[in-house]
Parts: C-alpha cells; structure tokens; sequence
C-alpha cells in the first residue's frame, strides 16, 4: 500500500512548522511512518488488528538520501506474519527517488498487556490479504491522520 503525505502540511519536530523544501528530521520521517502502517492494519477492517492492540519490539531504518519537506511516499509492505507478530517494511521515495527503508516488528499484546497473543485464524486470514501486493494506495492529510489522534 502506497501512503503519501504533503511534508509541507505537517508540523516538524516539536510541532513548529517548517517550510517547504527544508531538511527533513528522523522524526520527521518516522511519526507518518506511524502513520502509513497504521493505515495497513486499518485496512484490515478489523478492530482486534489496530495500533492499540499491538506493540512495538523492533524499529530499524536506513535513511541513505537527505529527505526534504515536500511529497514523502511510504510503500507499506507486510512481510512476515509471526504467531504474535508482523513485520512491517516501509520503503520510502521522494521526487522518485529511493530514499530510505524503515522495518517494525509489531507485537499482538494479550489482554492487560502482560503478554504478547498469537493470531487468530480470522486475524491471519485479514493479515494475508495485506500481504497481497496490489494497486491500492492512499493520502493522508495532517487532520485525518492517526498519530494527530493519539
């Protein structure tokens, strides 16, 4: 799934806005990172299967351009579906070029969120059509976006 966002609508680190074709902060790049895998298990359709549910266990990236702010698109691919957990690889472009990978390993936490819970066979089924590549893809604006909801 293809998520882009418009870098030069949303506020940099710290929330203080930034203009456009500046230099881009790690956090700048990671908080819709959040964003655009939050989408992918959105689209599952299914509520056990959003962020909350989940936590993180591994986050990994290789920036290898300078990203600036304007048009940033995250490729969201789910890689490997675990009993309990997902990785997740985002591969981003700017002005098409290949500017960097993000991974996340994502873990399914258990009620009372002392333990992790493996998937459900109902939840692996929704799971495996993420899986699908497919042409599907979508924009999301800075007021609709899940982590100015958190």
């Amino acid at each position: 799934m293809r998520t882009s966002f418009d870098m030069t609508q949303r506020s940099g680190y710290g929330g203080v806005p930034g203009r456009p074709g500046e230099h881009l902060s790690w956090i700048d790049v990671l908080e819709p990172a959040y964003d655009a895998w939050t989408a992918v298990l959105n689209a599952t359709g299914r509520d056990d299967l959003r962020m909350p549910n989940f936590a993180v266990a591994h986050l990994a990236s290789d920036f290898r351009r300078e990203m600036f702010r304007t048009t940033l698109h995250y490729d969201v691919t789910v890689e490997r579906i675990g009993n309990s957990s997902l990785t997740i690889r985002l591969d981003l472009t700017q002005g098409g070029v290949d500017t960097g990978t993000i991974r996340i390993v994502i873990v399914r936490i258990a009620p009372g969120r002392e333990a992790s819970a493996g998937f459900t066979a109902e939840q692996r089924e929704a799971l495996e059509r993420q899986m699908t590549p497919s042409a599907a893809s979508c924009s999301i604006s800075p007021s609709s976006s899940p982590s100015n909801s958190r």
